[in-house]
């Protein structure tokens, strides 16, 4: 497989376990899905989606997908050390994994990305 196309489809699979991470907590009760937090999570979602889907090869598209990885790696850290924890189902302890396993991998590709479009020589 083309090492290009490894970013976009970790991106894809980021974004897919955070959206069930986010309906996880909402279910739970450790989250409510109210009108504000739609029109944050909302715009964050389709912007991450239109970097990940139409600006691929493109610095800004790398860039919002290295702050994607970012925030799957801050909703790891902040249910492994918070107040919010992991709340014992099987599912949210497999999905915080899942995202921060991915998380680290789609970080380590975008930024190999960004280093190889910095230095295309190599």
């Amino acid at each position: 497989m083309k090492t290009s196309l490894l970013l976009p489809i970790a991106s894809l699979l980021l974004i897919v376990l955070l959206t069930f991470h986010l309906a996880d907590d909402v279910i739970l009760g450790k989250d409510v899905l109210d009108t504000i937090r739609l029109c944050i999570y909302l715009p964050i979602i389709a912007a991450w989606l239109y970097a990940t889907l139409v600006l691929t090869e493109r610095r800004s598209g790398l860039i919002i997908e290295l702050l994607g990885s970012l925030l799957g790696l801050a909703v790891v850290a902040i249910h492994a050390s918070g107040p919010a924890g992991i709340h014992g189902e099987f599912l949210h302890a497999w999905l915080l994994i899942a995202i921060g396993g991915t998380s680290l991998f789609a970080l380590l590709l975008a930024v190999r990305h960004l280093i190889a479009q910095r230095n295309p020589a190599r």
